[in-house]
């Protein structure tokens, strides 16, 4: 992985993540961008509309501050579709 620049959106600073050559996206921070108080809010959405995600827009990968936990990341394509199920 490489480091990429961070950007922010409505306040709130993202930390992408590059991974096979694509930005990624955590989760939480698209939940706060959003303007979702909690921060599984996106991953609930995700959940409801599963199917319309494909195997390229999502992932789970490990989290890097916390031992035996996973952390919902989407591409930008992936966070697209999230913002047209967002409420």
């Amino acid at each position: 992985m490489s480091n990429l620049a961070v950007f922010s959106f409505r306040e709130v600073t993202f930390n992408p993540i590059n991974s096979d050559g694509q930005v990624w996206l955590r989760a939480s921070e698209i939940a706060q961008a959003l303007g979702y108080a909690r921060e599984d809010s996106v991953s609930r959405i995700f959940d409801r509309n599963s199917d319309e995600f494909t195997e390229k827009m999502t992932q789970l990968i490990d989290n890097p501050h916390t031992v035996n936990l996973t952390v919902r990341i989407f591409n930008l394509r992936g966070c697209h579709l999230l913002a047209m199920f967002a409420r």
